[in-house]
């Protein structure tokens, strides 16, 4: 909408995809106004007119990144002291273009010296992709004759020279071109598929991280790829530009953009109240968004599927951290090969999981869960209201990527355990990475970022498109399975092993309450009675409290009471209560050992191949590595470790054969 002209102009000479730095100078010099005459220019807060410093490639009230922060213009004010249309001034300048899509651009001004000398700039002359102008094929030129970059900057000094650089030397447009370019629309229709292209990419999102080394190592794997970019998310890249086709792997996802009145609610709970300590208390541990959601369902998924029964396999890495032994465990079982892929996944992903997750115990305080850079990497700010994307599109768009995130973590960390197993030296020291990075001032200082933070190829790149259509989410590199961590790719063959479960554990109980038993009770002490049925489905468990828990024992029910009975001994204890039954079993276990020296269930040692070097040497080792996990712990000491080994290997190496020969 044009409205009253209060500036000397000549109505229709604003080209298509005109930029808004050449016209600002073209009004500055018609009217011989001043920085601060501009009536156009708006402060941050918007009270007036006010314009010492304002960036006119990208428009923003702020600058992105190190730059100084400046103001913005009004381009429905400056259309209106023009005369002109608001849409004359599409693409002027880079506003409306996400973070994430700027590495597409270069940070200054280019001009084609042909259409320059035809009164004509175009903003989109700035395009990485272009090498040529697309009107008269000519090389774009990016300085001045005096060696100084075109600013595209408006402040005071440089409207002092407007339609000049500062120096004289260039001129920007003639007398005669400065009232009229001398193309016309039909000139600039070149730009027309590139200006199509960039309003599809102004609906992507991509991640968006704040530090620098980051951010460019995600658009270091997206520029080289990133036609095949466009053909996964659905988005025509133009012909005129040159195909960047470096191959590539995606993993997609899709999903039909509905209504947010339509989208599927989160069931309800029926308990809308827990006692204390209790459900409510463990939830309240973890922050209730999108990425929390997800990580948690992958841990419950590997802890109840993938790696089940193998926490004990994790608890001996931990005790006895040496990486040759930990690495033939995990040759010889595949389940101590999962436990430490899941270690490494966890620690990566959360900080504290040792404090609830080896053994189980409630934490000390809230839990660490994916860090806030997931979500503000999801959508940058103002994202949704500039594309239109619902809250509930908003929160797809987190889920996907923490869902990618989490896969990739957890891919890599079977990668690792992998690596141990062909190696023979397990290295856990890659939970955390360490990069280098330009600190200012002062050298570069080392950076240590977690899995879910870490730098392309370590972490994926994703992005997002959403349109009139589905919600389309592309993830490289993409996630592939990896089958050693499944024995159970499917729920009928879980269900059938659960089933085996129950009836071995069943018969193994049935096996052993058979004849008498030895019956403890508080009042009646020891006594000889006939063996308790059980009428319920009987559980093991572990008797914490006696010699660190090795101890197991059954709990059912039999004849209306909780009966516990040990496993490795003809014992059982009655009591009106679960509690009451296991605390009576610790009690007559304690005056047992002590009176009649019951045996202790010691826990079965695993087979270790010793390995093939000189008993001095292998002793020397082990006390290195016990001073290592006292002084620096199973995960600061893990560089060490891994280098503790690799010296051990090396000194074996340089023994004889015969003194090899004789630790068998």
């Amino acid at each position: 909408m044009s409205g009253v002209p209060r500036l000397t102009w000549h109505a229709g000479s604003v080209l298509p995809f005109a930029s808004l730095w050449h016209t600002v100078h073209r009004v500055a010099a018609i009217n011989s106004m001043r920085a601060k005459e501009l009536p156009f220019a708006l402060d941050l807060g918007g009270r007036g007119p006010l314009a010492r410093r304002a960036d006119l490639l990208f428009n923003e009230p702020r600058f992105c990144g190190e730059r100084t922060p400046g103001e913005a213009l009004s381009v429905d004010a400056l259309a209106a002291n023009l005369g002109e249309p608001v849409e004359a001034f599409a693409w002027s300048h880079f506003g409306w273009l996400p973070e994430s899509s700027r590495c597409l651009l270069h940070p200054f001004v280019r001009v084609c010296p042909a259409c320059l000398g035809e009164g004509f700039h175009s903003a989109l002359f700035s395009l990485r992709l272009l090498g040529a102008c697309p009107i008269h094929r000519c090389d774009f030129v990016d300085r001045c004759l005096c060696g100084q970059r075109f600013d595209f900057v408006i402040d005071r000094q440089a409207l002092l020279h407007a339609g000049y650089c500062a120096c004289g030397r260039t001129a920007y447009f003639t007398s005669d071109t400065c009232r009229r370019p001398r193309l016309d629309a039909e000139a600039v229709k070149p730009l027309l598929p590139i200006a199509a292209w960039l309003q599809q990419l102004s609906r992507v999102s991509r991640p968006a991280p704040k530090h620098a080394e980051v951010r460019t190592a995600h658009d270091r794997l997206y520029l080289p790829s990133l036609t095949n970019w466009c053909g996964a998310l659905g988005i025509s890249y133009p012909t005129s530009l040159p195909p960047l086709i470096e191959p590539a792997s995606f993993s997609f996802t899709e999903t039909p953009l509905r209504p947010e009145s339509q989208q599927r609610a989160a069931p309800a709970r029926l308990k809308t109240a827990a006692p204390a300590g209790g459900r409510a208390h463990r939830e309240s541990l973890w922050r209730p968004n999108e990425a929390t959601t997800v990580y948690r369902a992958m841990t419950r998924h590997i802890r109840q599927h993938v790696g089940r029964g193998c926490d004990a396999f994790a608890i001996d890495f931990m005790l006895e951290p040496n990486p040759l032994a930990m690495a033939r465990t995990m040759q010889r079982d595949r389940r101590a090969m999962v436990a430490f892929a899941e270690m490494l996944f966890c620690r990566g992903m959360e900080r504290f999981a040792m404090e609830r997750r080896w053994p189980y115990r409630s934490p000390r305080g809230r839990m660490w869960h994916l860090q806030d850079q997931v979500e503000e990497a999801a959508t940058e700010s103002g994202y949704e209201e500039r594309q239109g994307l619902t809250p509930a599109a908003k929160a797809w768009v987190v889920r996907q990527a923490a869902a990618a995130m989490v896969t990739h973590a957890w891919r890599r960390a079977q990668g690792l355990a992998m690596a141990a197993v062909r190696t023979g030296i397990a290295n856990w020291s890659a939970a955390k990475e360490v990069y280098s990075f330009k600190a200012s001032p002062g050298p570069p200082q080392p950076l240590e970022l977690n899995w879910h933070s870490a730098t392309p190829p370590h972490q994926v790149t994703w992005a997002t498109v959403v349109g009139d259509g589905p919600l389309r989410f592309v993830c490289s590199p993409a996630t592939a399975n990896v089958d050693w961590t499944m024995p159970l790719p499917d729920k009928a063959a879980r269900v059938a092993a659960w089933r085996r479960g129950e009836a071995e554990r069943q018969a193994e109980v049935e096996a052993a309450c058979r004849g008498s038993s030895l019956t403890w009770s508080a009042r009646g002490g020891w006594q000889v009675l006939e063996a308790a049925k059980p009428s319920t489905t009987p559980k093991r468990h572990r008797l914490i409290g006696e010699r660190g828990g090795a101890d197991r024992f059954w709990l059912f029910v039999s004849g209306g009471r909780f009966v516990a009975r040990l496993c490795q001994a003809n014992v059982q204890v009655f009591g009106d209560s679960p509690r009451e039954a296991v605390h009576g079993l610790r009690t007559a276990l304690r005056q047992s050992r002590r009176q009649y020296g019951l045996a202790r269930c010691e826990r079965e040692p695993r087979a270790v191949r010793p390995a093939p070097c000189r008993g001095d040497l292998e002793c020397e080792f082990n006390t290195q590595v016990m001073q290592c996990l006292y002084v620096h712990g199973f995960w600061g000491g893990a560089a060490r470790f891994a280098e503790l080994a690799a010296q051990h290997l090396a000194k074996d190496r340089r023994l004889p054969a015969e003194a090899r020969s004789e630790a068998w």
